[in-house]
């Protein structure tokens, strides 16, 4: 059966695989990477309202002067 159109199809179809097989590898990769860079921002985010919190309660109120 070399040449026939049942060969070509599995080669075919193996190509194809392996091609989704590397896409969805890059996309998991690029997904990872966003994941990571939200946690970032989160904990950035909470780092800032925090220090605005302490610094809120250090900093006297000016309406009382």
């Amino acid at each position: 059966m070399p040449g026939s159109d049942v060969e070509e199809y599995v080669v075919t179809l193996d190509k194809l695989l392996t091609q989704k097989q590397d896409e969805i590898t890059d996309l998991k990769n690029l997904i990872s990477k966003f994941h990571t860079h939200i946690k970032q921002e989160q904990e950035l985010s909470q780092r800032f309202y925090s220090m605005q919190e302490n610094n809120a309660e250090i900093e006297p109120d000016l309406d009382d002067y």
